[in-house]
């Protein structure tokens, strides 16, 4: 304990002022017995190093044995949060290198595994909010869960509110336990419940113009995509109500970014958040606070909600500009849509952003890093250990007969019990759907070959003769689309067709509304001229009669087509879904231009 305390004084005062201090404390802690250790002074120890930002992971691995060797009911809930938040600062390298040293990554999973069962089993409850957020946060960097832990810190959590019964908290606390548990992937229905109440129960004054808060909770949600519109409208309205100096830039990019994410177009308070922005005293200030992960953020945020203010996108083009240097394959993406928004949608009008050309002069960068992202998801779609029968995804009640206000009804997404995960059943999904669009062309082949073709046919050939017709009905499953880069699930390229099997990511948590990144990529394939089809998830059933899938198909295909006959039409963003025509539709949108249909991409196939 001595030798913990004194380092944890150092660590305080001056962390990388004194290394050799802490080589000698490490090799006086190595000559300790385990048994003269306890969970504080074991804790208060690693902390000091993790703090100093001093990497010995000799000592760590010590300190790993040492946990293991301790009583479990010895743990109080201080010394598991401090001790798990110390591996996590301290030895992320473990879980990156799991493969070339397996020994070392199973002490840490070990250790982790004993804390958790050490709080469950013993009910460990005393956690403070940031307590709760720690341990989260440690298990959500080594990519680790254990339900039965995670079940528990969400009873804890539920304790903190407003009212005369439970512990007191402030709106920093509801921050940092929903962005903990959104770090964790962790949607626990009863949490979400408690802490929505719990957000819209806090008086103004209880945010005491903390916009940091309200982008953390905004971006909480959004990650973990429960569209709880209640808590969105209360948290804009306390925005609205702050002074601007309340919102630094980087709580701003989180509130734009989480609503983008939502697919939740809220104008008053954009607004207020983009007023903010653009104050001119405050110009310089943002543009410093701004990482480029950020500014990335903005971009994609103000192309996601299809905003149309001119001197937003100057802002956020001439910082992206700036930013496009130090950016990593993580933001690039985001600016390849950015301009997409700019060029082919034709949101705002590309000549009226001056730092346009600056930006276009990374295009090959920009482009090539999207190829990666759209691969890498594709990759990671096409699980390669799909489950062995096709199941479909289901609608189940959140648990305990609790349900969050998350869109149409109180419901949670959960992937079939065959196995495989949402991936690898999202996959076999979209083979089943391919598969069934093949067999629906065939057929329709096969009639025209025997002289009888069929409505559909002749909606999707026109007027075509026998053996055009044929080759129009090529289809490419994983094709690219060229304007734009987007990956598809089906294209009918002579057709300008796309067709798409959403899975459960694609929509808010608990309901069929669509989250922004998936309204983006619709409204920009349809800019760039393409028909676009979805089968969501939940309108496909794997186990119907072949017969019965095709003819859904072929309703959705006729469909689409008719829709084409009228002209393209754009799907705008808007708090309650909807969409405006254009190129001479009802509703025609003047700063949407439409480039003409293109020729199918070259090397396109069936």
């Amino acid at each position: 304990l001595p030798l913990a305390l004194l380092l944890n004084a150092v660590a305080r005062s001056d962390p990388r002022g004194n290394p050799e201090l802490f080589r000698e404390g490490a090799l006086a802690a190595a000559r300790i017995p385990a048994a003269d250790f306890t969970p504080q002074s074991l804790a208060m120890l690693a902390n000091a190093y993790a703090k100093a930002g001093v990497r010995d992971h000799a000592l760590f691995r010590r300190l790993a044995d040492v946990g293991m060797s301790l009583a479990p009911e010895a743990w109080d809930e201080q010394s598991v949060a401090n001790l798990l938040n110390a591996f996590a600062k301290h030895s992320q390298a473990w879980a990156r290198h799991a493969s070339l040293a397996p020994e070392v990554w199973g002490k840490l999973v070990a250790l982790f595994r004993k804390l958790a069962a050490a709080c469950v089993d013993n009910r460990k409850t005393d956690f403070s909010s940031q307590g709760v957020a720690l341990v989260l946060n440690a298990f959500a960097k080594f990519g680790l869960r254990d339900a039965a832990l995670f079940a528990h810190l969400s009873q804890v959590a539920q304790r903190f509110g407003t009212r005369n019964f439970e512990l007191t908290c402030e709106v920093q606390d509801v921050a940092n336990i929903l962005n903990a548990f959104a770090k964790a992937g962790d949607a626990d229905a009863a949490l979400l419940a408690h802490m929505s109440r719990v957000t819209i129960e806090f008086g103004q004054t209880a945010y005491e113009q903390d916009g940091a808060s309200v982008g953390i909770i905004l971006n909480a949600l959004a990650r973990l995509r429960v569209r709880d519109l209640p808590v969105v409208t209360r948290l804009s309205a306390v925005a609205r109500g702050m002074e601007p100096s309340a919102f630094d830039a980087q709580a701003i990019a989180n509130c734009f970014h989480a609503l983008a994410l939502l697919g939740y177009k809220d104008s008053p308070l954009l607004d207020h958040l983009a007023a903010s922005l653009l104050r001119a005293r405050q110009a310089s200030f943002n543009s410093q606070d701004l990482n480029a992960q950020s500014i990335a953020n903005l971009a994609w945020a103000a192309a996601a909600l299809a905003l149309d203010d001119v001197a937003l996108h100057n802002w956020i083009a001439t910082r992206l500009a700036d930013a496009l240097p130090s950016m990593d394959a993580a933001c690039l993406p985001q600016v390849h849509q950015y301009l997409v928004a700019i060029e082919v949608e034709g949101l705002v009008p590309p000549e009226r952003i001056q730092a346009l050309p600056r930006i276009i002069a990374h295009r090959r960068n920009i482009e090539l890093a999207f190829r990666g992202a759209q691969k890498e998801g594709i990759m990671t779609s096409n699980g390669k250990t799909p489950p062995a029968d096709l199941e479909q995804f289901v609608l189940e009640p959140f648990s305990d007969g609790e349900s969050v206000r998350a869109g149409e009804s109180g419901q949670v997404l959960k992937p079939p019990p065959s196995g495989g995960g949402v991936h690898s059943a999202a996959s076999m999904l979209q083979s089943d759907v391919a598969y069934t669009l093949r067999g629906l062309l065939k057929q329709e082949q096969e009639l025209e070959a025997a002289g009888k073709r069929s409505a559909l046919l002749r909606l999707l050939v026109q007027g075509s003769d026998a053996q055009e017709s044929f080759q129009m009905l090529e289809i490419e499953e994983e094709a690219v689309e060229p304007v734009t880069g987007y990956s598809l699930d089906m294209a009918i390229w002579k057709l300008g067709l796309a067709l798409e099997v959403d899975g459960p990511t694609h929509f808010a948590r608990g309901s069929r509304e669509p989250l922004g990144r998936t309204v983006m990529k619709r409204r920009q394939l349809q800019a760039a001229g393409m028909t676009l089809i979805s089968v969501p998830y939940w309108d496909w059933d794997s186990k119907a009669s072949e017969h019965d899938k095709r003819a859904q198909l072929a309703a959705l295909l006729a469909a689409a087509l008719k829709e084409k006959a009228q002209g393209p039409w754009i799907a705008r963003v808007f708090p309650q879904g909807g969409r405006i025509r254009s190129a001479g539709g009802a509703g025609a949108s003047a700063s949407v231009g439409l480039p003409p249909q293109r020729a199918p991409p070259a090397g396109a196939k069936a």
